[in-house]
């Protein structure tokens, strides 16, 4: 075998482009006789010999060039300052291997493209359930191109596919057509913090299993599209684990209906915008606890300044964990929360809720709709229409019980 260093592999600025700046330390050992498969650029093919040759790690500072789809099936550790060069169109799948870079500030890895173009590769596709699936001090950029994970999901820079996992925190992922990154079905994101977003067509397209998982502080400055996109569960999948959905520098855009099985709370100051079809359900085994405050309210508006726009919030269960406080319902009541009249901003379809300094603006009808023996305590509420109103009808239109609503301030 032969050792070769960058020295005197080094491609010049012509054949790299400007804008790409190599490490000058090896490149670790590559199989005896393949000077001849190094390619112009003068980092070698990454292969399965000469993962085996070095242990399963990319030593510092070396580079490498991944010309056609990749697949680690061994555990891959990246060293800080590694440049990892991919063609066009090119995917590397981590599965059932793991990835882990040990990226520092000073000398992150970088997974980027021969070529400055955003989708000019399609991305990192994780597709196995390991503690080792770790991105720290990582750069993916110029990535967002359609690969294997991305069949039924929008492509991603990174994506997370059904079952499997990662951890990525102090990782900066930019210049990615279409989003930075899509989790799908089952996906644990064992961490995600202090991130960086930046100059991508759209940034996060998350399971909403996955919103629990996220911190409020990453960052998400220059992309094209500025929302944390929130899809809808698939078939009959509920949300059903508990947990705190944070708030973020960016609002949350819920494309669908979320049913809530879980308790789930919402920080101060979160901002969700729905599409027409968008509502959130608490069905009678969840909860939903949102307390903002005066100066952060939690905002719930369509994306359309349109009245009636979006469908609205539905509470089902009877928990004293039903709490709503310092919130805005805006431009809600697109449809008939199973009642066959009422319609407005929130319903309370035989679910107990505790509503109070909470304002509603541009509803369809009513701001509050009460029936099938819901319970509504509240206080201090503003309304721009109707307000509060008992529906007596059942989803047949049929005489049924309507509901109470009684003012509880101290």
């Amino acid at each position: 075998m032969k050792k070769f260093t960058l020295l005197s592999l080094m491609c010049l600025s012509v054949a790299c482009g400007p804008m790409i700046e190599f490490p000058t330390g090896p490149i670790g050992e590559i199989p005896s006789g393949s000077i001849d498969e190094i390619p112009s650029n003068g980092c070698p093919e990454l292969s399965d010999d000469v993962l085996k040759i070095n242990d399963n790690v990319l030593p510092a500072e070396s580079c490498w060039t991944v010309s056609k789809n990749y697949t680690l099936k061994e555990d891959l550790v990246v060293k800080e300052g590694v440049t990892v060069l991919f063609s066009e169109g090119v995917a590397l799948t981590v599965g059932p291997g793991s990835l882990k870079t040990e990226g520092t500030f000073e000398k992150p890895v970088y997974f980027t493209g021969t070529e400055e173009t955003p989708g000019f590769w399609a991305g990192i596709n994780f597709e196995s359930r390991k503690s080792g699936n770790v991105l720290e001090y990582a750069v993916v950029e110029f990535a967002g191109g359609r690969s294997k994970c991305q069949t039924l999901w929008d492509p991603a820079a990174l994506c997370l596919a059904p079952g499997s996992n990662a951890k990525i925190i102090n990782t900066e992922i930019k210049d990615s057509k279409n989003f930075a990154i899509t989790t799908t079905k089952d996906v644990d994101i064992e961490g995600f913090s202090l991130n960086t977003f930046t100059e991508n067509e759209r940034v996060l397209n998350l399971n909403p299993q996955n919103v629990r998982q996220l911190a409020g502080d990453s960052s998400y400055n220059g992309n094209k599209e500025s929302v944390i996109k929130v899809r809808n569960l698939r078939y009959n999948d509920k949300l059903d684990k508990d947990g705190i959905w944070p708030v973020n520098p960016i609002p949350y855009y819920i494309t669908g209906s979320i049913k809530i099985k879980s308790a789930i709370e919402i920080e101060a100051g979160a901002i969700f915008e729905f599409s027409a079809q968008g509502d959130i359900r608490v069905e009678v085994d969840g909860s939903l606890t949102a307390i903002g405050t005066q100066s952060d309210p939690i905002i719930f508006r369509g994306a359309d300044s349109i009245s009636g726009f979006w469908k609205g919030l539905y509470f089902e269960s009877k928990t004293s964990k039903n709490i709503l406080e310092h919130v805005e319902i805006s431009n809600a009541g697109s449809t008939y929360h199973g009642a066959f009249t009422g319609i407005g901003g929130i319903a309370v379809y035989g679910g107990l809720l505790t509503l109070n300094s909470s304002n509603f603006v541009n509803n369809k009808e009513s701001g509050v709709v009460i029936h099938n023996d819901g319970e509504l305590n509240y206080c201090t509420l503003n309304f721009d229409n109707s307000g509060i109103e008992i529906d007596n009808a059942d989803w047949r239109g049929k005489a049924g019980e309507g509901g109470v609503y009684t003012e509880v301030c101290d």
